[in-house]
């Protein structure tokens, strides 16, 4: 059996730090149950809801969208200012996927290498204002996770 450094850590400090790091602009990289097939992906928690059993996210993807009518909805995430990708990205902020808070947070409490940054406040916001005025997310999500446009 293979002991990873979160084992070396008491639970407390483990709740503690996943209460902490799961908040809006937080990137993970876990496997996702989301995508066909299911594979590790990196996305950034957009939101969790009032009752905080569910949290809202958006994947990071490689490429942008193919779908001309969806690329003015994937912003751009240079490894410059994002020092947890491996290159230049692309936040998808067409499409909010929703998932249970105790998933997440089990996830990182067994692993805290899983939580891999933060995205700055301005690229939050950029994703946050897309997300807002995409027609592609239901008004019953953003209402959810309270994603709104924000001002500049």
């Amino acid at each position: 059996m293979t002991l990873s450094l979160g084992d070396a850590f008491p639970s407390s400090f483990k709740d503690s730090f996943s209460n902490r790091k799961l908040k809006p602009g937080a990137v993970f990289r876990l496997h996702v149950p989301h995508t066909t097939p299911p594979k590790i992906k990196r996305f950034v928690v957009l939101g969790i809801d009032a009752n905080k059993i569910e949290l809202a996210f958006i994947f990071i993807n490689s490429n942008p969208a193919p779908n001309p009518a969806l690329r003015s909805l994937q912003l751009r995430l240079p490894v410059g200012k994002c020092p947890f990708l491996d290159h230049d990205s692309y936040l998808d902020c067409s499409q909010v996927y929703e998932w249970e808070l105790q998933t997440v947070k089990n996830q990182l409490m067994n692993s805290l290498d899983v939580h891999i940054g933060e995205l700055n406040s301005g690229i939050l916001k950029n994703a946050c204002n897309a997300v807002a005025s995409a027609k592609t997310v239901a008004k019953r999500l953003k209402n959810k996770y309270k994603i709104k446009k924000l001002k500049s």
